[in-house]
């Protein structure tokens, strides 16, 4: 009796030991871009979730942007995050057609800035991403295919 007892501890504690050790498959909204629980979890719809989308500099006059198309759900308060992901800043700009409060999203050297909720129409949106302020020169056009973003 006291072997089977010794046996059954030394069970639950392996269980509890691996168990906790393990890590789990779920994974939390912003945990990194293009990262879900796998195919079937309705992920590119959940609720308030947040494209982070970051945007470097691979040579002179060129930027680019790990995520420059996506589809977002307004009735499901879908957002995104642009990060300027090296030592330069951003400017996101949609022109005059923007589905976000803003035409412009200002994104700080080595910082982040969120869209805000979808408003307005439903469609395409493209933007171009300027180095530097407003006024600095366009590293990414709107029309190069992309960047944009379908909202729904």
């Amino acid at each position: 009796m006291k072997e089977m007892r010794k046996a059954v501890l030394v069970a639950v504690g392996l269980v509890l030991v691996f168990g906790l050790g393990c890590p789990g498959k779920s994974v939390t909204p912003g945990q990194g871009q293009g990262q879900g629980p796998g195919a079937g979890h309705h992920f590119g719809q959940q609720k308030s979730r947040v494209f982070e989308v970051y945007i470097y500099t691979y040579s002179p006059g060129q930027c680019s942007l790990d995520w420059p198309v996506a589809t977002l759900w307004k009735a499901n308060q879908q957002t995104v995050t642009w990060f300027s992901d090296d030592s330069n800043e951003y400017t996101v700009d949609f022109g005059q057609n923007t589905p976000f409060p803003s035409k412009t999203f200002i994104v700080p050297q080595g910082a982040s800035v969120n869209s805000g909720d979808l408003q307005g129409a439903t469609g395409y949106f493209p933007f171009a991403v300027h180095a530097g302020d407003k006024n600095g020169s366009i590293c990414k056009k709107a029309t190069d295919p992309d960047p944009g973003y379908y909202v729904k």
